[in-house]
């Protein structure tokens, strides 16, 4: 560092050297210098709330809080001295004089194991043989450091009932120490706002807005009260203490989502997982951490093969399956061999797979891409004549003061990208969100417009015109006075009545963008899985255009940004269905079919190979099952959404691993053969970073096309034979083909793919009440759902969130929004 770039502090009459702005307890923490802190977090707004930072400062007449003191050249700090040993003591005695302390205090502590005397004690509040932060309980820690022995107080009981009845999370407030840290993550770092503080003084507790439980106030259970709590006042249902040597732990990237958040698992002797935790506080879903936990636990991997025999599926030796999947390969064609990759698979897997269809001269290469976000973004890139770019570099985020989400809910389908824009948000920049479903990242919008899903366009085109009215200005692009031309044709109140949009909030939006630049335009994959994909992208790019604001893509989905390179590389065909597929095999053009993932086959070929790692429907048409280890296991190299590598490399880690992955079974299949896979399997990162490359174009405004005809009169159905537009998202809750809520009742509670969202003023208003069964019948099937009730959704709409297990479903998502009706079901 330059000399203008540190500053040099003596901490304990060690000289450190620290970056301008860092507080004395950032320092200390950074060169291994503890200092007891309890409601300090990282990378937020300091609160003081615990005090027990104190430090002594040269110069000084008190003591001050060392994550409040900012270091400045020539600061001297003593961290430890008796004057400030008493007054931590002093601290720590009050806060544990409503805090359960046996374990704290307690004699036996060193030879619990073997005498387990804490159990005796198990009639009071707070034994640590039944604390599952035992060990690793901040508390323990500070009063380790302050060698206390016992407290001077008599332990008061709060007697306050713990929260039992939500899933996965347990609160026990007779536990907690008012910290404060588990709502400033909930609000600050991940913008849920569903916990506060309610009473004063003595009662004063942590909370929810109503006194509702986490699951009525709108938790997503994140899990982040779990990551920050210092005790156990929050703690995951089902985890319990262990013995340290009892158990390892395996890092793993998750690939449940574009995220690719980095998770570590604790697994038991016996394989069973003991609990998911982020690698970095915060950064994990309750899909990732709880959903993946649950249904590995319950599925455990099975370790054979199976073979089919005389009819019969049997268990298998890996050898005789492969060896019949070789002499299968060799029985057929080139020409009458399909591969088929659907569901999730990491990029080392992918490139293997297909390399091995492209060593044996196979034609037929598909990959299962519902809605095809990026390939239909490069459709209408070729036909608008624009360029898109796909990568963002985090470091660029702090300069956007505004963000604009356009049919994208970040928190839910792009989370690690969400904490990253969150940090900007509380440092000032502004949140605009455009959108007609479910999201739960525009609970924190400065601006929330909720349009019509059909209508975006226009809504986009109304933020426009009212820019341009407020800000006239010249733009030096090409087409700018074509451009002013055609947009003067445009109503600002017709844009705005026909999108179902409120003026003032289209004033507001307008006026943020102007003054909150430069922006960064995110928009989802529903924004393009609609009839009007090009008109949408169309005003999205004049108006980002106009702002000078830039653009990025953010597909929910694992995998969508590796198809598109893969496609061109091997001449992939995109399937948005199974049709194809079903047709193909029914023609007898396809007899041999491997299938690497989830594939809801309707005709099963001559010979039908599936490598995945649970059993599920499709396996029991399989001739050969080869079940490969999950992500946990696999040496992962991951593209996230915002176009960063991200790698783990599983080998090089305590790794019991049940099952081959993907990428050693294709291995083996090839030297068995034989045939030689291409070095690009073996090292994928080099040719994605090649493939990655950005196009060159010369940016000019999109002529657009005329505004649309007055629309009908739609809305809520008033009677059965009514029509409602449903938005059908995405359901991401799904891995190898499970569906976490259809296999567990506690993610059921939370998300369940059976529900129809609808608007809670509106359906009350015709007799649909929570928790109704319900019909939903569109041209293409009929739908059993139950009736859930949001404020949140745009009136005359409905959302559902399907799992994808069948063609008529995968048709339903690729349309993007739907014409249905609604029946009450008798």
């Amino acid at each position: 560092m330059s000399s203008v770039d540190k500053v040099r502090i003596k901490i304990n009459n060690r000289m450190l050297e620290a970056k301008p702005g860092m507080t004395v307890l950032e320092c200390a923490r950074k060169n291994g210098i503890y200092i007891p802190a309890l409601c300090y977090l990282e990378g937020l707004p300091v609160r003081t709330a615990c005090r027990l930072c104190l430090v002594e400062i040269y110069g000084k007449p008190q003591p001050l809080p060392a994550c409040q003191v900012k270091v400045e050249e020539g600061l001297e700090i003593i961290t430890s001295s008796p004057e400030l040993e008493e007054l931590r003591r002093a601290i720590l005695e009050l806060i544990l004089s409503e805090h359960p302390y046996f374990c704290l205090a307690c004699q036996e502590k060193n030879v619990c194991k073997e005498l387990k005397v804490t159990m005796a004690r198990a009639l009071e509040t707070g034994g640590c043989v039944f604390c599952p932060r035992d060990g690793d309980c901040e508390l323990q820690k500070v009063v380790e450091y302050l060698k206390i022995k016992r407290i001077p107080y008599d332990y008061k009981d709060r007697n306050r009932q713990l929260w039992l009845s939500d899933p996965f999370i347990i609160h026990n407030p007779n536990l907690c120490i008012t910290c404060g840290r588990c709502l400033r993550a909930c609000a600050e770092l991940r913008g849920e706002n569903v916990l506060t503080f309610s009473g004063r003084g003595e009662n004063i507790a942590v909370d929810t807005f109503f006194h509702r439980g986490l699951r009525e106030s709108g938790c997503s259970f994140c899990g982040a009260c779990l990551d920050v709590c210092p005790v156990a006042a929050f703690s995951e249902r089902g985890v319990y203490p262990a013995a340290a040597d009892s158990i390892y732990e395996q890092s793993f990237i998750c690939q449940l989502c574009s995220s690719a958040c980095e998770l570590r698992a604790e697994f038991y002797e016996d394989g069973s997982i003991r609990r998911i935790k982020p690698a970095s506080p915060g950064a994990a879903c309750a899909r990732g951490r709880f959903g993946f936990r649950e249904v590995f636990n319950r599925r455990l991997p099975p370790s054979s093969p199976l073979l089919r025999q005389n009819g019969r599926q049997s268990h298998s030796s890996r050898e005789r399956a492969l060896a019949a999947v070789v002499e299968a390969i060799r029985k057929y064609k080139p020409e009458e061999i399909a591969f088929v990759s659907a569901g999730l698979a990491a990029a080392r897997s992918l490139l293997a797979f297909y390399s091995l269809a492209e060593a044996l001269g196979v034609k037929n290469l598909f990959y299962l891409a519902p809605g095809d976000f990026y390939g239909k973004l490069s459709d209408l890139e070729e036909r608008l004549g624009i360029s898109i770019v796909r990568r963002l570099n985090l470091e660029e985020l702090p300069k956007f003061q505004s963000f604009f989400l356009v049919d994208l809910d970040i928190l839910s389908e792009g989370l690690t990208l969400w904490l990253e824009i969150k940090k900007s948000l509380n440092s000032g920049a502004r949140l605009l969100v455009l959108d007609s479903g479910l999201n739960r990242s525009a609970r924190t919008a400065d601006v929330y417009l909720k349009c019509h899903p059909e209508k975006k366009a226009l809504a986009l085109l109304a933020i426009t015109r009212t820019v341009l009215t407020a800000a006239p200005g010249l733009s030096f692009y090409r087409g700018y006075p074509e451009f002013l031309e055609r947009l003067k044709e445009i109503s600002v109140d017709r844009a705005v009545r026909e999108a179902g949009l409120q003026p003032e909030k289209v004033k507001k939006a307008a006026d943020l963008l102007l003054s909150s630049s430069p922006s960064l335009f995110l928009f989802g994959e529903r924004f393009l899985r609609q009839p009007a994909a090009g008109e949408n992208l169309t005003a999205l790019w004049n108006l980002a255009l106009k702002l000078e604001a830039r653009l990025l893509p953010v597909q929910a989905a694992a995998g969508g940004f590796l198809a598109e390179r893969l496609k061109k590389k091997f001449k992939l065909r995109v399937l948005e269905s199974l049709e194809e597929i079903d047709r193909m095999i029914e023609a007898g053009k396809i007899k041999f079919l491997y299938v690497l993932g989830d594939l809801a086959l309707r005709r099963k070929p001559e010979f039908l190979v599936v490598q995945k790692p649970f059993q599920t429907a499709e396996v029991g048409l399989a001739d050969v099952y080869l079940p490969s280890a999950t992500f946990i296991e696999e040496n992962t190299l991951v593209v996230d959404a915002t176009g960063r590598f991200k790698k783990i490399d599983s080998g090089k880690q305590e790794l019991r691993q049940r099952n081959m992955t993907n990428e050693e079974i294709l291995n083996n299949l090839a030297e068995r053969i034989p045939v030689r896979l291409s070095e690009t399997a073996s090292h994928p990162e080099f040719y994605l970073k090649e493939e990655m490359t950005e196009k060159e174009f010369t940016a000019s405004y999109l002529p657009f096309p005329p505004a649309a005809e007055e629309p009908e009169k739609g809305g809520f159905p008033a009677t059965d034979s009514g029509s409602i537009t449903i938005i059908v998202g995405r359901n991401l809750d799904v891995y190898s083909g499970v569906s976490f809520a259809r296999e567990m009742e506690s993610f059921r509670a939370i998300s369940d793919p059976d529900w129809l969202w609808l608007n809670e003023a509106q359906a009350r208003s015709l007799g649909f009440e929570e928790g109704q069964k319900v019909f939903l019948e569109t041209g293409d099937c009929r739908l059993e759902l139950e009736v859930r009730l949001s404020p949140e959704l745009f009136p005359g709409c409905g959302v559902i969130f399907p799992i994808l297990d069948d063609s008529v479903k995968v048709k339903l998502y690729n349309q993007g929004s739907i014409s249905a009706t609604i029946k009450v079901k008798q």
